[in-house]
């Protein structure tokens, strides 16, 4: 934003140059408009001082935060936790949610999975709680699981599995949205390579926090592996002291 110098003096204009240079527009803005003002003259030079350091701080934790939103590429990157998701219909643990938007869980690096019918609003959730942490300062990615799933292959077979794992397992928060959706699995043609999930599971483990959103009942989720060798370890991880999130209620489509 272009400051109006047009009510400044020499001082006054040297002073916000000065502070642009060094990149603390924000501020400058403030006390241009602080300056321009005559009233400001009856402030005590301390307020003054700190309404323009706050101008800046907040202008750099929202920069911080857009650019935190923009990375994790959220399917709803507005989603909150509205009204909507806390309807007695949904049957939420509002206790459960207060305590996770406290974001204390994602340093333990603990696993919540959320399940329910098509349209109860499990995605959105998920988002609405990346959102929340991205807010603490967490970075956070969202990635539907088949896509993940068909990542990682492609990554195997570019010999480039170590820096994707890594990468992927770099956020605080991941999302895997749609666990096991995918046309394969609901056709029953063959199983997905779920075996590639325990490679990320497995470097986030007791590093990195992770969301699990998925229509199908956790308690079934074992069968997406088709007797894997792998299905009792990914298992383990995902059920062993973590979170679950079971909606319920009419579709919000």
């Amino acid at each position: 934003m272009k400051i109006d110098y047009k009510n400044l003096n020499i001082e006054q204009v040297a002073i916000c140059d000065i502070l642009r240079k060094y990149k603390l527009s924000a501020m400058a803005e403030n006390l241009a408009r602080q300056f321009a003002n005559p009233n400001n003259e009856f402030r005590n030079f301390e307020e003054r001082l700190k309404e323009a350091i706050d101008a800046e701080v907040q202008k750099r934790e929202k920069n911080k935060l857009d650019k935190l939103i923009k990375n994790a590429t959220l399917k709803y990157p507005d989603a909150t936790l509205d009204e909507k998701l806390q309807r007695s219909e949904r049957k939420i643990d509002l206790n459960l949610i207060d305590s996770l938007c406290e974001c204390s869980w994602i340093p333990k690096a603990r696993i919540l999975s959320i399940t329910g019918a098509t349209g109860t609003g499990k995605s959105y959730l998920a988002c609405a709680l990346a959102v929340t942490a991205m807010m603490k300062g967490y970075s956070a990615k969202y990635i539907p699981t088949n896509i993940l799933i068909a990542e990682l292959q492609q990554a195997s077979a570019t010999n480039t599995i170590i820096e994707y794992v890594n990468a992927i397992s770099g956020y605080d928060l991941l999302v895997l949205d749609d666990f096991g959706y995918s046309e394969e699995v609901n056709t029953k043609k063959k199983p997905m390579n779920y075996h590639r999930l325990f490679e990320v599971l497995n470097a986030r483990e007791n590093r990195k926090a992770t969301i699990i959103a998925a229509q199908i009942p956790r308690s079934d989720w074992y069968d997406l592996f088709r007797n894997d060798t792998y299905a009792d370890a990914c298992m383990d991880r995902i059920t062993k002291s973590n979170f679950l999130i079971e909606l319920e209620g009419p579709s919000l489509r």
